[in-house]
């Protein structure tokens, strides 16, 4: 079997079907279920996923690296409950392998944020061998071997409607990623990319305010080279333009 897609999920009987539906059937499905109290694992069963469970301890990481564990692929592709794949994914994996074996790829994720759509890359490919895991509390990154990972780009797109704000409401979801971030940053307070999440989580919520001081924020720690700058820049200024541009401070 060549690519394992390996899922973390909670409570996610409404969106799971259809992320579910946009694998390629010749695909593994790897489904952790870290304490749903709603029909997720009936359907994850009903649509041929293998599905185990894990006792969460409040660390992305650790539940990450527990569905790799379960996959028997070459390689190991994430997709999160909220999103789906588009058209395509089978023949451009199949190229990227081609081009690039045992390399870890990126691919283009496709934000809906109420009216707005945005777009950023992360690492979502990579060979499944023990020199690559996730690391990290929340928002996790896969590392090799510890270190940053060298990686090209899958051409596989992915649209994530986790950050619309009905969903943060209906799922207590914007608390319960606000104490993950307000308990990393006080560790880590010049963390770019979690700066970043915090201030589209704000926006996702319509608290433009502190959207705008985490987004400056992030903009000073001045991590041009990083996959999210670009998209974060796109963030703060959709952030200034809903308040009217009344902070006129340089964004450059």
């Amino acid at each position: 079997m060549l690519v394992s897609v390996c899922m973390i999920v909670r409570d996610e009987e409404a969106t799971l079907a259809d992320a579910i539906s946009s694998i390629p059937a010749s695909y593994e499905v790897i489904v952790v279920d870290t304490g749903s109290k709603d029909k997720t694992v009936e359907i994850a069963v009903s649509m041929g996923a293998k599905v185990s469970h894990y006792m969460w301890d409040n660390n992305f990481s650790n539940a990450r690296n527990e569905s790799v564990a379960h996959a028997r692929g070459r390689y190991i592709l994430i997709l999160d409950a909220d999103e789906q794949f588009s058209n395509g994914i089978e023949n451009k994996i199949n190229d990227f392998v081609f081009r690039y074996p045992n390399t870890a790829g990126t691919v283009t994720i496709h934000n809906l944020i109420e009216d707005e759509i945005t777009k950023h890359r992360m690492i979502r490919f990579f060979p499944n061998t023990p020199d690559f895991y996730f690391k990290g509390l929340v928002h996790e990154k896969v590392v090799f071997k510890g270190k940053d990972v060298m990686f090209e780009d899958t051409q596989v797109e992915v649209i994530h409607t986790g950050y619309q704000s009905h969903v943060y409401t209906e799922k207590d979801k914007a608390q319960r990623y606000l104490d993950l971030y307000m308990s990393h940053l006080k560790l880590h307070p010049k963390d770019g990319y979690m700066l970043y999440q915090l201030g589209k989580l704000y926006y996702s919520v319509h608290d433009l305010e502190n959207a705008r001081e985490a987004l400056y924020r992030c903009l000073h720690v001045q991590e041009e080279s990083h996959l999210y700058f670009p998209v974060m820049l796109i963030n703060l200024g959709y952030t200034l333009k809903k308040l009217g541009q009344r902070d006129r401070k340089s964004v450059v």
